[in-house]
């Protein structure tokens, strides 16, 4: 799945970002401000959990204010591969 954000904002409101339910994924975001994800689980903005060979690529864009009770604050994999390129994690 790639999303392209062309510079705008998503806010999420306190809400849950992308969940990855499949293995062999590839999640590619760019050029996008991620803000205001929360989960009581893991991985507010993005959570890959439970499956093999997984990718999140997330480039030139800004992730900040995002909350996970569980894992990871805004990503986490746990048996996948994270990539951040020109991110400003705030």
């Amino acid at each position: 799945m790639v999303l392209e954000g062309e510079g705008h904002y998503a806010d999420f409101n306190q809400h849950s970002g992308f969940e990855i339910k499949k293995a062999n994924t590839s999640l590619d975001i760019m050029n996008i401000v991620l803000e205001k994800a929360y989960t009581t689980g893991n991985g507010a903005l993005v959570n890959a959990t439970n499956f093999n060979n997984t990718s999140v690529t997330i480039t030139d864009s800004t992730i900040k204010n995002n909350i996970a009770e569980g894992n990871g604050g805004a990503i986490y994999s746990e048996r996948g591969e994270i990539y951040l390129k020109n991110v400003n994690y705030l």
